[in-house]
């Protein structure tokens, strides 16, 4: 089967959500789903970009969004 995954649907998949400085909430840490690789750490300095691709299921779909990346 196919999968698409949106924001926090997405760290959700995850191993566990980190938020070390509670920026999204007073929970510092949440396990995920588990079912994906990754764990996503929140940071308070982030940059925002747009994004566009398309999702190919039965047939092409554009999508867009944004992209979020740490900046050190």
């Amino acid at each position: 089967g196919k999968l698409i995954a949106i924001c926090g649907g997405l760290q959700m998949l995850g191993q566990s959500l980190h938020d070390p400085q509670q920026l999204e909430s007073n929970i510092t840490e949440f396990k995920g789903l588990g079912l994906m690789p990754y764990s996503t750490q929140f940071e308070q300095h982030k940059r925002l970009t747009t994004q566009i691709g398309i999702i190919n299921l039965s047939d092409y779909i554009p999508v867009k969004g944004y992209e979020t990346a740490i900046i050190n």
